[in-house]
C-alpha cells in the first residue's frame, strides 16, 4: 500500500505541501533502504519520481546513474534556488557534470526563477558566452529586457550596440520613465538616430529634446523645449524653464550665436507672472552671452512684472563694468 500510494501519480494534485514532502521523505528512505529494487529499475523509478514531482529522488536517482544531464531541471523544477546555486556553484568546473550546456538548455527558466544570481553567475563565470545566452532569450521580449538589465547595470560587460539599440526599445515597452536617464548615461553605446525615432514614436518630448541637442541639431532641441514650457502646467512650469536655460547656456559655449535663443526665453518668462521667481537667475545666465544693451531694453520695454530696477540692477553693473574695463584698455 505504502509503494502504490508513493508511486500513483493521482496523489500529487490531491495531497497538500507537507503531506508531498512526507511522501518524498518516505520515497527517499525506502530508495536508500534499497526496499524497491525487486519490484522497479532505477529507470523506472526516476520516471516515477518525475511524474510524482519528487525530485529530491529524482537527484538522488541521477547520482546514482551518473546522469549528471537532467540535475538542474530537477532543481528548477522543484523552484529550489537555493540548492541549485549551490550545486552549480560546486560543480561548474566539473565537465562531467555539463554545467554549462545545461544552464543554456534551461536558461530562460532560471531567469524566471532567479533573474539577479543566474545573471550575476553568467557574468562572473561566462562572460564570453553572453551572446548565446542573449540569442535564448530573445523571443521572449520580457525575460530579454530583465538578463539585458542586468548586464547593462552591472557595467562591467561589453556588450554590442545592437543590444543597446534592443534594450531601449525593451525599455520604452517596459519602463519608459527610465528613457531619458538610460540615454544620458555616457557609457551607453547607441545609435542616437534609431532612438530618436523610437522615441518619436512614443512622443517622448524630454528624451527628443536631449537626442536632438547629442545630434547637433539645437534649433529642433530649443524649439521642441520652447513648445514643452508653453504646455507645460504652472506648477512644474518653473523646473521647466530652469532645463531650458541650461540647454540654452550649453548650446551657447558650443555654437557662440545664440542671442535669438534667449532673448525667446527670456520674453517668455517675462510675459508669464507665475515665473517671476526666476526672472534673475535667467537673467544672470543670459548676460554671458548676449547683448547686454538689448537685453535691457527688451527688459525696459517688457509689460511683465520682471521690469523693475532690482530684476536688472546686476545686469546694468555688469555693464558699467565691462564699460571701465573697456575704457581703461583704451
Amino acid at each position: 500500500q505504502i509503494i502504490n500510494y508513493i508511486t500513483s501519480e493521482e496523489s500529487v494534485h490531491q495531497t497538500t505541501s507537507r503531506q508531498h514532502i512526507e511522501k518524498e521523505q518516505t520515497f527517499m528512505n525506502l530508495m536508500e533502504a534499497n526496499a524497491l529494487s525487486t519490484r522497479f529499475t532505477f529507470e523506472d523509478l526516476l520516471e516515477i519520481a518525475m511524474r510524482t514531482k519528487c525530485f529530491v529522488v529524482a537527484r538522488f536517482i541521477l547520482e546514482k546513474l551518473r546522469r549528471y544531464d537532467k540535475m538542474i531541471e530537477c532543481y528548477v523544477l522543484s523552484n529550489d534556488s537555493h540548492q541549485l546555486f549551490r550545486y552549480i556553484m560546486d560543480y561548474k568546473n566539473v565537465d562531467e557534470r555539463k554545467i554549462y550546456q545545461q544552464i543554456l538548455e534551461h536558461f530562460q527558466a532560471l531567469l524566471v526563477l532567479d533573474c539577479d544570481k543566474i545573471s550575476q553567475l553568467i557574468i562572473e563565470f561566462y562572460p564570453i558566452c553572453i551572446p548565446q545566452f542573449l540569442a535564448t532569450v530573445a523571443n521572449n521580449s520580457k525575460l530579454n529586457f530583465e538578463f539585458l538589465n542586468k548586464l547593462i547595470t552591472n557595467g562591467s560587460v561589453d556588450l554590442e550596440i545592437c543590444e543597446y539599440d534592443k534594450f531601449i526599445a525593451l525599455l520604452l515597452q517596459y519602463k519608459p520613465e527610465n528613457v531619458l536617464e538610460f540615454l544620458q548615461n555616457p557609457s551607453h553605446n547607441y545609435k542616437v538616430d534609431y532612438a530618436l525615432m523610437l522615441c518619436e514614436e512614443k512622443s517622448l518630448t524630454c528624451a527628443i529634446i536631449y537626442l536632438h541637442e547629442k545630434k547637433g541639431d539645437y534649433k529642433k532641441a530649443i524649439a521642441l523645449s520652447m513648445e514643452l514650457l508653453k504646455e507645460t502646467p504652472e506648477s512644474q512650469a518653473e523646473s521647466q524653464a530652469l532645463r531650458l536655460c541650461s540647454l540654452c547656456s550649453r548650446i551657447s559655449n558650443i555654437v557662440g550665436d545664440s542671442e535669438a535663443f534667449w532673448f525667446e526665453l527670456i520674453e517668455m518668462v517675462l510675459s508669464r507672472s507665475y515665473l517671476s521667481h526666476i526672472v534673475k537667475q535667467v537673467l544672470h545666465l543670459s548676460s554671458s552671452f548676449v547683448d547686454l544693451t538689448k537685453l535691457v531694453q527688451l527688459i525696459m520695454r517688457s509689460d511683465g512684472e520682471a521690469n523693475s530696477f532690482g530684476d536688472i540692477k546686476h545686469i546694468l553693473i555688469d555693464m558699467l563694468t565691462n564699460f571701465e574695463y573697456e575704457s581703461l584698455m583704451l
